[in-house]
């Protein structure tokens, strides 16, 4: 899970790339391009299996999503022209800061309500998990404001916007 984990975002990106190319009404290229990441991850599976075992394809397969990713940004970049690299970078690096930071605060809080609640009992893992969720969601939510993302801005309009009877931090009014 480990090794799957780590193309995680190259697969949720995959879908938003693939739309650009959609809208130019283009498939030959993605498809294409999907089956030489296909050969990609096939091989890369089959090298690192040779040395990982069963782990090896996982990390083949994550290795081989990223690829496909770079593959998806470098065409469709010829096609399309700027994509703003540097600034979907720069969020990414702050939005990832945020969460690993929200996630280390998580790992702490459960650490911490362990001395306090029982986590023997489903009432005690209910609290903890429930305390260190809140927790990290709203280390995030401030990391995202210190850092000044725009998409935190976007999120906070939004949720604003559909909930016109809450007054929220951040929200339209800023």
């Amino acid at each position: 899970l480990a090794y799957f984990s780590l193309s995680l975002f190259a697969e949720g990106l995959v879908f938003l790339f693939l739309r650009g190319f959609f809208a130019w009404e283009d498939t030959k290229t993605p498809f294409g391009l999907g089956l030489l990441a296909a050969a990609g991850r096939l091989s890369a599976a089959w090298f690192f299996s040779k040395f990982l075992g069963v782990p090896g394809l996982a990390l083949g397969f994550s290795l081989g999503s990223i690829f496909y990713l770079i593959l998806l940004a470098v065409f469709l970049r010829r096609k399309v022209g700027f994509l703003g690299g540097r600034k979907i970078i720069n969020s990414g690096l702050k939005i990832f800061t945020a969460s690993i930071l929200a996630g280390l605060s998580a790992y702490f809080s459960l650490i911490i309500l362990a001395f306090f609640i029982n986590p023997e009992t489903g009432l005690g893992v209910l609290v903890q998990g429930g305390g260190a969720g809140l927790t990290s969601i709203m280390i995030y939510l401030f990391l995202t404001r210190i850092f000044r993302l725009k998409e935190s801005k976007i999120f906070f309009n939004s949720l604003t916007k559909r909930l016109s009877w809450i007054k929220l931090p951040g929200g339209s009014s800023n």
